[in-house]
């Protein structure tokens, strides 16, 4: 599962980290996105797609689009739907698989999205005060909803009878990694301006993401 493309797509990862590190540039444009799609060609050439593994495939496809209207500041709003769609996929993908739920669930549940609820009724609360247009606010809090269903989603596959362990705690990991990225660059963006927030955006980000795709290669590759 961890052929050439994986390592070229780690390696393209750890050179954006680098340029994050170093302050930016227009080298992003190339690493960012980059690092997206030698992972894509991964996924691809592991996985070709089937099945379930169209909805996963859809997701990277639409972060790596994110990624790319992220880079100028004026198409944030483009971006924050780009990533919503994706993590409507990945929601699509997830809860194919079926579930036998139960109680002990909510140990797992509860201790992640309590915080998260806080967290968001903050950033509801504080850019409510600020100069967000009513639109901003809107795609944010629908943002918010959907990636809230990507990580329940994901934190239940410990749960789901056609998950093995190793990859259900992969895709565990991975979501939380993905939702630990964008309230960072939540927080940075609309509560204040947090030291390393770029760096930490990023790393958090790249890694969610190659555990959600080997999670999903793992499963149905």
């Amino acid at each position: 599962m961890l052929n050439f493309w994986f390592w070229l797509a780690l390696v393209m990862a750890a050179a954006d980290w680098l340029v994050v590190a170093r302050g930016g540039g227009r080298l992003r444009w190339l690493t960012k996105p980059g690092a997206l799609l030698l992972m894509i060609v991964w996924f691809t050439t592991v996985g070709a797609w089937r099945g379930p593994l169209l909805w996963f495939g859809l997701a990277l496809v639409f972060s790596m689009l994110g990624d790319i209207l992220l880079l100028p500041p004026r198409l944030f709003l483009g971006g924050l739907l780009a990533f919503l769609t994706a993590h409507a996929f990945y929601v699509v993908g997830f809860n194919i698989s079926p579930l036998a739920f139960r109680w002990t669930a909510l140990f797992l549940l509860l201790p992640v999205l309590l915080p998260m609820g806080l967290f968001n009724q903050r950033l509801l609360n504080k850019m409510r005060r600020g100069p967000e247009t009513r639109l901003t606010i809107i795609l944010v809090v629908t943002y918010s909803l959907v990636i809230g269903l990507m990580l329940i989603s994901a934190l239940l596959t410990p749960f789901r009878p056609a998950w093995p362990v190793g990859p259900a705690w992969m895709a565990v990991a991975g979501a939380l990694l993905f939702v630990l990225s964008d309230s960072t660059l939540a927080a940075a963006r609309f509560i204040r301006p947090l030291r390393y927030s770029e760096l930490t955006v990023i790393i958090t980000y790249h890694v969610g993401q190659f555990l959600l795709a080997g999670a999903a290669l793992w499963m149905f590759a």
